[in-house]
């Protein structure tokens, strides 16, 4: 990240959040925690950030992306699965046909 990349960040940030503001000493401590973020990176997550929340981010809400924030606990996707193929066996259907689907079209076939 360059510094005019945070320059951008903080002043979204500022003009989006009415209690956010920043110093020289916290536009120094975010850029040495943010400057090895790839070009593009934090304002895409910052931007992404402000359209879906009423506060503002952390450093670690800029850092992390959507495709990391939505990774799926192993043992949460076993129990879903388990979730899904049983309401699958309850409505009459085969299990052999059972395909887990995790945006719920597993359940929307279901009723099809």
């Amino acid at each position: 990240m360059k510094k005019s990349e945070l320059i951008q960040i903080l002043t979204i940030l500022r003009n989006t959040y009415n209690n956010f503001t920043f110093d020289d000493f916290k536009e120094n401590l975010w850029f040495d925690l943010l400057k090895d973020l790839p070009d593009g990176t934090g304002l895409a997550n910052v931007r992404e950030h402000v359209m879906s929340n009423k506060y503002p981010p952390t450093i670690a809400d800029i850092r992390m992306s959507k495709e990391e924030e939505i990774k799926e606990d192993p043992e949460i996707r076993a129990r879903n699965i388990e979730i899904a193929l049983s309401a699958w066996v309850r409505a009459g259907n085969d299990p052999e046909a059972f395909v887990y689907e995790p945006n719920g079209d597993s359940i929307k076939r279901l009723r099809a």
